[in-house]
């Protein structure tokens, strides 16, 4: 299934110190807010790092979940395919989680 009426990704993270972009959601702590944006928009402003990190990976994992969708649905269910899948939601978990 494809995703129709979002933003495009990839999305990116700034951090935003008065209206200068000051580094991206690893930046400590002298940062007003967080940007997540694509190359032409602003999806969302957000406050605290971990959000940032979560809606920025959104059509990313968007795009794993589809995957693994249509990897359920499939009847043949290739070996290759399914590690695939999951080395994908592994490095979209551990970038979360980072």
């Amino acid at each position: 299934m494809k995703l129709e009426g979002f933003t495009p990704g990839p999305w990116h993270v700034a951090a935003i110190l008065g209206n200068r972009i000051v580094g991206d959601e690893t930046t400590p702590t002298n940062f007003d807010k967080l940007q997540i944006h694509n190359a032409n928009a602003t999806v969302a402003t957000v406050y605290r790092a971990r959000d940032a990190r979560l809606i920025a990976l959104a059509p990313e994992l968007a795009e794993a979940l589809n995957a693994a969708v249509s990897y359920l649905e499939d009847d043949s269910r290739s070996p290759r395919r399914r590690e695939a899948c999951l080395s994908d939601f592994r490095a979209l978990l551990a970038r979360l989680n980072s």
